[in-house]
C-alpha cells in the first residue's frame, strides 16, 4: 500500500471517502464532480484497490489539490467494504460520505 499524504493538517468538515477498482472510465467525471462543489471545505479520500486499468493515471492528475489524500492498494481486497472501512478510519472530517467511483453529482449537492 503506498499512501500520499499532505503536509498540513486537516481541517475540513466533510470527509468523502471514494474506493476505486477498475473505474476509470468514470474516475475523472466522480473526481471533477466532487472537486466542482459549490461547498468546499472537504477532504477527498481516495482508495484504489489495485486497479488494473489507468485508474492511476486518471487519480495522479488530480493530486496537487490539497483536499485529496490517497491509497494505492498493491493488492485487490475482494470487497468494497474493506475498503470503506479503511477510508471510514483515515477520514478525519466531522462529518462523512462514502462516494461510488462510478456516479458524478450536482455541483451543490
Amino acid at each position: 500500500m503506498t499512501t500520499i499524504e499532505r503536509s498540513h493538517p486537516n481541517t475540513s468538515k466533510v470527509s468523502i471517502v471514494l474506493p476505486n477498482y477498475n473505474y476509470a472510465q468514470y474516475l475523472d467525471e466522480r473526481i471533477q464532480s466532487l472537486l466542482n462543489q459549490t461547498y468546499s471545505d472537504f477532504e477527498l479520500i481516495i482508495l484504489d484497490d489495485a486497479s488494473t486499468d489507468n485508474s492511476l493515471e486518471v487519480i495522479q492528475k488530480y493530486l496537487s489539490d490539497p483536499r485529496i489524500k490517497t491509497q494505492f492498494y498493491g493488492q485487490n481486497s475482494g470487497s468494497p467494504y474493506k475498503r470503506w472501512n479503511d477510508g471510514a478510519d483515515l477520514a478525519q472530517g466531522e462529518y462523512l460520505l462514502f462516494a461510488g467511483a462510478d456516479d458524478s453529482c450536482h455541483q451543490s449537492c
